[in-house]
């Protein structure tokens, strides 16, 4: 019998040790936008560089539901300097070497956070990073990026740490 209170004891203690370094995992989303479309294999994109923030500019408000229109098939669209303007409220120079592209994002805590985008061959990856503590749904925001070629492929992510 002394035994056997023993091996219930150890047993009841392992468990518990289980439990405390189970790490906690949350979903950091409420509700997730079509627009979502996070890559299978993140290694490529992490140990690549990312755009500056200089070739990363956010739609306004205001003409959200026009980018959104020209977004409505497709990721990323080739736009002229003038339409990017109209876009994001100020003027565009063109870059000799670059393109202006209009391109999908989703975002959960605007303010906490970042958009950083990383180029990978014909592959692109649009993420926003944020800091949270519960679930929220996502939300859209359309980008003008300034790029060297047009990606194939166009990868729609975000996350948040607590």
């Amino acid at each position: 019998m002394r035994s056997f209170i023993y091996i219930a004891g150890l047993s009841l203690a392992f468990l518990w040790l289980l439990g405390c370094t189970r790490t906690q995992t949350h979903q950091a989303w409420s509700s997730v936008d079509s627009w979502f479309r996070p890559p299978n294999e993140w290694s490529r994109f992490r140990q690549a560089q990312s755009l500056p923030d200089s070739d990363i500019s956010e739609v306004i408000p205001e003409r959200m539901a026009a980018a959104e229109e020209q977004l409505h098939d497709v990721a990323c669209v080739e736009i002229s300097a003038e339409l990017a303007a109209e876009f994001i409220g100020r003027p565009v120079s063109p870059r000799a070497g670059s393109s202006l592209f209009l391109v999908r994002a989703v975002y959960l805590n605007r303010g906490t956070g970042k958009f950083i985008v990383v180029p990978v061959g014909n592959e692109l990856l649009v993420e926003h990073g944020s800091l949270g503590r519960s679930a929220v749904p996502m939300k859209r925001q359309a980008l003008i990026l300034r790029l060297s070629q047009k990606p194939e492929t166009v990868y729609v992510s975000c996350s948040m740490d607590e």
